[in-house]
C-alpha cells in the first residue's frame, strides 16, 4: 500500500511536471504575440531591407489559425492586394499540403507505389519499385542526383524517357536530395487528378486549384516556370491574402482541407533521417520542436508545443537584383523573445 501511494505521488509530480512545462511554452507563445513584443523584431527586420534595397516585405505571425500579427514594409506606392510573391522551393509545401486533401478525398494514397499508379514513372534499371509519395516528397525515392542535370527545358516526356535511363537506389534506403523527386509528385496528383490527361502541367494547374487553391479560398494565383520540367516545385507565387489562408490552414485547428492532425504529421514525417519532410525541414536552432521551409526570398518557420502551432512567416520582393537577404539575425530574435531572452 505505501509503495502504490508513493507511486502516485511520483506519477503526480511528474504530471504536474509536464503540465507546468506545457503551460510555460503556452505562455511564451501567447507573450511573444504581444503586439510591443513582436515588434522588437522590426528593427533587424529594416536592417536586412536597407541592406538589400528590398521593394516590400511581409512580417506575419499566426497562431492557432488566427493572425495575431501582420506587417506590410514598404516605401514604394504599389497595391498589396495585387502584389505577389514568389515561393520558389516554398511551393513543395503546398503541393504536399494537396496532396494531403487528395488523400483525404480518397483520390490517392500517399503510401502507394507510384510506379504502380503512374506509367510514366519507370526505369529500365531496377530499384524503383516501392517509392511512394512519401519517399519522393521528403526525397528517399532513389531518384539520382544526375536526374536534377536532365535540361531545364525539356518536356514532360523528355524528362521521364531521360529519367527512366537512370540507376536509382532502393527506394526508402537513403536520402539524396533532389529537385526531380519532389517534381515528379506534382505529376502525379495530376495524372490522379485527369488520368486520361494529354497534358501534365495544365491537369496540374487544375488539380492545385481544385484541390488547394479553392478549398482555402484563394483567388490570386500566378504560376511560374511552366516551360521547365521542375515546374510543380516552383510553381506559385501568392499575393498577401494567399499567403495569409495558406499560414490559416497550417496553423488552425479545424482546417478548410484534410485534419490538423495530418497536416502536422506531414511536417515532421522525417523517413530514413531524411533532412527533409513534404517540402519542411527540422528547425534544429529553434528553442522547440519546429519546421521550415523557405527559398531566398522567404521563410516561414512552424512550432509546436502542445496543441498549440505558431507560425512566422517572411516574404520579400524586389523588381531588380539578386536576393542577398539574410534571414538568420532576424530568427535569432525571434528565438530569443520565444525563450524570452530578447
Amino acid at each position: 500500500m505505501r509503495r502504490l501511494f508513493r507511486l502516485s505521488i511520483l506519477l503526480l509530480v511528474l504530471f504536474d511536471f509536464a503540465y507546468s512545462a506545457l503551460s510555460q511554452h503556452k505562455n511564451v507563445f501567447d507573450n511573444f504575440i504581444k503586439v510591443e513584443n513582436i515588434q522588437k523584431i522590426l528593427p533587424s527586420i529594416n536592417a536586412e531591407i536597407k541592406k538589400c534595397g528590398v521593394d516590400v516585405a511581409l512580417f506575419l505571425v499566426y497562431k492557432n489559425g488566427e493572425c495575431k500579427y501582420g506587417r506590410v514594409i514598404t516605401d514604394k506606392n504599389l497595391d498589396i492586394n495585387k502584389t505577389t510573391f514568389p515561393l520558389g522551393k516554398t511551393s513543395v509545401a503546398l503541393v504536399s499540403l494537396m496532396a494531403e486533401n487528395m488523400q483525404h478525398n480518397g483520390v490517392i494514397n500517399t503510401s502507394s507505389d507510384v510506379s504502380k499508379i503512374f506509367s510514366k514513372f519507370r526505369t529500365t534499371k531496377g530499384n524503383i519499385k516501392g517509392a511512394t509519395i512519401e519517399n519522393l516528397l521528403s526525397q528517399t525515392a532513389g531518384v539520382p542526383y544526375l536526374a536534377d542535370k536532365i535540361p531545364p527545358e525539356s518536356s514532360v516526356d523528355e524528362f521521364f524517357d531521360t529519367l527512366a535511363q537512370m540507376d536509382f537506389s532502393v527506394s526508402g534506403s537513403s536520402y539524396y536530395p533532389s529537385v526531380a523527386s519532389q517534381a515528379i509528385v506534382g505529376y502525379v496528383l495530376a495524372y490522379s487528378n485527369e488520368t486520361n490527361s494529354k497534358d501534365l502541367k495544365k491537369s496540374f494547374v487544375r488539380s492545385c486549384r481544385k484541390y488547394l487553391f479553392n478549398p482555402l479560398k484563394i483567388d490570386v494565383v500566378k504560376f511560374r516556370n511552366f516551360d521547365k520540367w521542375s515546374f510543380t516545385t516552383r510553381a506559385f507565387a501568392l499575393n498577401l491574402q494567399g499567403i495569409q489562408s495558406w499560414l490559416a490552414c497550417e496553423t488552425s485547428d479545424n482546417p478548410p482541407i484534410a485534419t490538423a492532425s495530418a497536416i502536422a504529421l506531414r511536417r515532421n514525417n522525417f523517413l530514413s533521417n531524411s533532412a527533409c519532410s513534404n517540402g519542411w525541414q527540422k528547425f534544429a536552432k529553434a528553442p522547440f520542436n519546429a519546421v521550415y521551409t523557405a527559398d531566398s526570398n522567404n521563410m516561414t518557420v512552424i512550432y509546436k508545443v502542445g496543441q498549440d502551432t505558431l507560425a512566422v512567416s517572411f516574404f520579400i520582393k524586389k523588381d531588380k537584383g539578386d536576393y542577398d537577404f539574410s534571414f538568420a539575425n532576424i530568427l535569432k530574435n525571434v528565438n530569443l523573445l520565444l525563450t524570452e531572452k530578447f
